[in-house]
């Protein structure tokens, strides 16, 4: 059974022409199977669609100021629904529910339009679709929920499959996208200045999850948020252009549940001045097989990268002036980082195995800690560099290459560990070993063969200096 009602408002615009389009309402009931509603107004609008049926669909197509749209499914699966507006302070509500899936959701907005609202909640769906556009305008804002998202991550019981993806275009505008289950994606692209993004993916057992955040402008002061639970997901996010964008990336960390997260990626690419990125895999337990890599091609940016497991993999690419650190608590990881000129390095290792690396243009600054057995740290610097390391365990490796008016320090601590540096001219060295069974080696004036082959190793697990 199909049911249309038109209000006062809505009947007096068919009575007399003008200015009464400006005041339309229109509200459309359906209950039944294989309902379609179709509403196109031009004004001031109001729309209401409620279909409480199977295999629905509906369409809203809004002109001119203060439009709002509000579109409800509950079917078990092939829910359609789309909206169309133009104007300024626009509302768009797209709510699909039912236990099938399926459904899919798109909303635009359109004509530099300002302060515009949409937002899609499909609710236990899968391979749901939800599509939001906002070309130009300022402080407009997306909300997207798919599944069960009763608290930040979803619960165990989630969507999967289902697609999120948001183009904005314009200044000061926001977006959240919220996935429970499994198996989702999440796209965001952002074109302007002092945009927000915020994603949030997985739910205990909330596996491959993929998300990726593109944001561009000239201005910069851009925030990009993403969170992953579980194993298997995957986040990148790209701030092309700009000064003081932020990065921050959570993955593993489960809703507190005490289980670690196996097998991320997460990238962040920064280009521009004094921008921010902060990674962050398996804070609460750990993970293995876990990879973190930042690039930042400008001066003067932060890189934190921490991880908590073992066989993961962290990489820091930055220009002049700039800072990386990184954390690594577990065993058998690899941490490297690659700067231009006059930049710090900060590397903290707590196990065994594990190996670290930094390559440096002229004065910089590298500062390595491995604390544990079995351990292997190489720096290479160039011109007025400085180089601190320290290992307390056994068996550990320590290789220092570093060119004119350089210094250098070496302290380890425990049994059987060896201390080589190869300095060019003007340089100081100094090796601190306690423990029986430590050897040191220190050649001033040229560098010797194992520089090279330290920096040959570096290159060999990825990690080179920017441009080279």
């Amino acid at each position: 059974m199909n049911k249309v009602i038109l209000t006062g408002a809505s009947v007096l615009a068919l009575a007399i022409s003008g200015p009464a389009f400006a005041q339309s309402t229109s509200t459309v009931n359906q209950n039944g199977n294989g309902n379609g509603a179709n509403v196109t107004q031009t004004g001031s609008n109001t729309s209401t669609v409620d279909q409480n049926s199977d295999l629905n669909t509906a369409t809203v197509i809004q002109s001119s100021t203060g439009n709002n749209s509000d579109i409800n499914q509950d079917a078990d699966s092939g829910d359609t629904a789309a909206t169309n507006q133009a104007g300024t302070d626009g509302v768009a509500a797209i709510t699909q529910t039912g236990n099938g899936g399926f459904g899919s959701a798109t909303i635009t907005q359109l004509e530099d339009a300002d302060t515009n609202t949409a937002t899609i909640d499909q609710e236990n769906s899968f391979t749901a679709s939800a599509t939001v556009t906002q070309d130009g305008g300022i402080s407009n804002n997306v909300d997207i929920d798919q599944g069960n998202t009763d608290f930040v991550g979803g619960t165990i019981n989630g969507s999967q499959n289902a697609i999120a993806n948001v183009i904005q275009d314009g200044f000061s505008n926001d977006t959240l996208v919220v996935q429970a289950g499994l198996g989702n994606e999440a796209f965001v692209s952002q074109i302007g200045d002092t945009n927000q993004a915020s994603v949030s993916q997985g739910t205990i057992g909330g596996t491959n999850n993929f998300a990726q955040v593109n944001q561009s402008g000239f201005g910069g002061l851009s925030q990009a948020f993403v969170a992953q639970d579980s194993d298997g997901n995957q986040s990148f996010v790209d701030q092309g252009g700009g000064s003081g964008n932020l990065v921050a990336i959570d993955q593993g960390f489960v809703g507190g549940a005490g289980l670690g997260g196996d097998n991320n990626i997460a990238g962040a690419f920064q280009d521009g001045s004094g921008n921010q990125s902060f990674i962050d895999q398996n804070a609460e337990d750990g993970g293995e097989g876990n990879t973190a890599g930042s690039a930042q091609l400008g001066d003067g940016s932060v890189s934190g990268i921490s991880q908590e497991g073992s066989f993961n993999l962290a990489g820091a690419i930055q220009g002049d002036g700039n800072t990386s650190d990184i954390v690594q608590t577990g065993s058998e990881n690899i941490a490297a980082a690659g700067q231009f000129n006059d930049s710090t390095s900060s590397i903290e290792q707590d196990g065994t195995g594990n190996i670290a690396g930094a390559l440096q243009e002229g004065g910089s600054m590298s500062d390595i800690l491995q604390l544990g057995d079995n351990n292997i740290a190489g720096v290479a610097q160039d011109d007025a560099s400085q180089s601190d390391l320290d290992q307390d365990g056994l068996g550990n490796i320590a290789l220092v290459g570093q060119l004119e008016g350089s210094i250098s320090t070496v302290s380890q601590i425990g049994i059987g560990n060896t201390a080589v540096v190869g300095q060019f001219d003007g340089s100081t060295s100094t090796v601190n070993q306690n423990g029986n069974g430590n050897s040191a080696t220190v050649v001033q004036g040229e560098v010797p063969q194992f520089v090279t082959d330290a920096i040959d190793f570096l290159n060999s697990q990825g990690i080179s200096l920017p441009g080279s």
